[in-house]
């Protein structure tokens, strides 16, 4: 078992290691009509995965920065779609029950941001930097998203995700 790339101390485990499944387009073909204006595309591709050791303690400390994040990102969220909600019904000059719709919909906007933001977090692409001290040896600095095999497979046009969206 390769030794933990977050920390280079510890002993990876199969247990904890991170997976990031992979795609690559090998070809795509568009095809369009004009009645009804539409457009299909057959898309071949080919997948593989890369695996990133990582021991318990590293795997414990990226979990605890995913839930800190969370139950701070949360609470502001719903603040902020309310808070845009009541703003846009003031400028609009609408109903309360219009307010409520406003409200909402910029909850569902605030919410997919929050989930955008949550996913950049779990694949190491924003370091949240909340880290005990001495808890773990994580090189300071160090993501997931560095792993020497997942940055060479990145170059060649491979993109994360089982398949194309």
């Amino acid at each position: 078992m390769e030794k933990c790339w977050l920390c280079e101390t510890n002993r990876g485990s199969s247990k904890y290691n991170i997976r990031f499944d992979l795609h690559k387009i090998i070809s795509q073909d568009n095809h369009y009509t004009f009645i009804p204006l539409s457009a299909t595309s057959k898309i071949k591709y080919k997948t593989t995965y890369v695996t990133v050791p990582c021991c318990p303690s590293c795997a414990k400390e990226q979990r605890k920065s995913m839930w800190i994040s969370g139950l701070f990102a949360t609470p502001m969220t719903f603040i902020a779609a309310i808070g845009t909600g009541y703003i846009l019904s003031e400028k609009f000059n609408v109903s309360d029950s219009w307010s409520i719709i406003w409200g909402v919909l910029s909850l569902i906007l605030y919410g997919i941001v929050f989930i955008f933001i949550s996913v950049l977090i779990w694949h190491g692409l924003i370091r949240v930097g909340i880290v005990s001290e001495g808890s773990t040896n994580m090189i300071p600095g160090r993501t997931v998203d560095e792993y020497p095999e997942l940055v060479r497979l990145k170059k060649q046009g491979w993109k994360i995700g089982k398949k194309p969206q």
